[in-house]
């Protein structure tokens, strides 16, 4: 029989990105379930996916069409170290919107001719008008993520 993972307070907010403090208090109002071991409490990989299918309704953490961090998060099929980085940029001009708009759809269009080395990496992104901030969500290979990173911060210089 296979052992399931167990994952840490400190795990399962690096996980979601979200703060310890966010997470004993799920734990304190029941809203993500676990089992406590001693004086620590321990989490599956089925308490956090019912962590995100419980809450993605009331938290709205990304606000795009899907869940690209719970999505990266549930899924088991990573073959080398990846990560996945989202990126909120507060008050763009609309000239700085229009040139990360450019960079990322340039990014895409190499992915797509198989140019450059940022192959393996899946790039999300919305304007959140009614929160004023940009929202990129990069996920794949760490070095390419670094390196779209850097691009879209030097995008908007």
């Amino acid at each position: 029989m296979l052992k399931n993972k167990f994952y840490t307070v400190a795990d399962v907010a690096s996980i979601t990105g979200l703060t310890q403090r966010t997470i004993r208090n799920y734990i304190k109002d029941n809203t993500l379930h676990g089992q406590k071991i001693g004086v620590q409490w321990r989490f599956t990989e089925e308490d956090i996916k019912r962590l995100f299918k419980e809450t993605d309704e009331s938290l709205k953490l990304f606000s795009l069409e899907s869940n690209p961090a719970s999505d990266f998060i549930l899924d088991t099929s990573k073959d080398e170290p990846c990560s996945c980085m989202i990126l909120d940029f507060p008050d763009l001009e609309d000239v700085q919107i229009k040139k990360m708009n450019q960079t990322i759809k340039q990014l895409k269009r190499e992915q797509t001719d198989n140019k450059d080395i940022i192959k393996k990496i899946d790039i999300e992104y919305a304007v959140i008008k009614d929160e004023g901030f940009y929202r990129v969500v990069c996920k794949g290979r760490m070095a390419e993520v670094l390196q779209v990173v850097e691009l879209l911060k030097g995008s908007i210089r």
